[in-house]
């Protein structure tokens, strides 16, 4: 009977031995692509002040259409698409009215006209015909008219070439590491996308807001093409992504 005891008994020392762990080298990996922009972004308004609420929005809806009409006949273009995104009109009061208003706050102010505003928004490409449509867009009679950027069409694709290249220079530091301590590397065991470990998990085939634009193909085009009268160069700056990595390596 002591005999068995004593068996169980190292069993159970044994049994609460820690787990031996491999140890590891943590790295981090970066990439950077440059990629040409092949799509522009182009924002403005049409606006139009009239006498009655009728006339206001008779103006800008010809605006508007005068825009779609002739804008994509703009040589050089091979896709766009107009996007009126926002509409208003609202009362014109008497200025003079408004002004002593500030101390009555109880006097209704007669109506001088109406005021109305479409916003806009043109995407198009190639790229490098944003100049052209920028100085042209103007002149068809839009106001406020602004590049807001310019955009590539398949940033997928470009981030997951960052994120393999990202996971390239890892490998090759931790390789870097292990040789100079006469190490082996195995691996990687874990990787996290973003940057250093925690406990939130990151897909990086998210889409992230303004990364890519959607520009209508196979427009079709009257026969008249055109071209504005001031003509504007622009250059599209190459865009970058850059991707990151944390990766974890064994070595024995």
């Amino acid at each position: 009977m002591k005999r068995l005891i004593m068996i169980a008994t190292a069993f159970a020392v044994v049994g609460c031995l820690p787990v031996q762990t491999k140890k590891q080298i943590i790295v981090d990996g970066e990439a950077t692509i440059e990629v040409e922009p092949d799509i522009f972004v182009i924002s403005g308004n049409v606006r139009a002040r009239e006498e009655d609420q009728a006339s206001a929005l008779k103006a800008i809806s010809e605006k508007l259409s005068n825009v779609q009409n002739k804008l994509p006949n703009l040589v050089g273009l091979e896709a766009l698409s107009i996007e009126a995104t926002d509409a208003e009109i609202s009362p014109v009061q008497d200025q003079e009215c408004l002004e002593k208003r500030r101390y009555n706050t109880e006097e209704v102010c007669p109506v001088t006209g109406y005021f109305g505003s479409i916003s806009l928004k043109v995407k198009g490409t190639p790229a490098t015909a944003s100049g052209s449509a920028f100085s042209f867009l103007s002149e068809l009679g839009a106001e406020n008219v602004s590049l807001s950027e310019y955009a590539f069409s398949n940033l997928k694709r470009v981030r997951e070439e960052a994120i393999q290249a990202a996971m390239k220079d890892a490998r090759t530091k931790a390789k870097g590491i292990a040789t100079a301590t006469g190490a082996e590397l195995s691996g990687p065991v874990r990787i996290q996308y973003g940057e250093g470990f925690s406990d939130q998990q990151y897909n990086y085939y998210e889409e992230r807001s303004q990364d890519s634009v959607v520009v209508a193909a196979g427009m079709a085009r009257p026969d008249a093409d055109m071209t504005p009268a001031i003509t504007i160069d622009l250059d599209p700056q190459p865009i970058k992504i850059t991707e990151k990595i944390v990766a974890s390596f064994e070595i024995e």
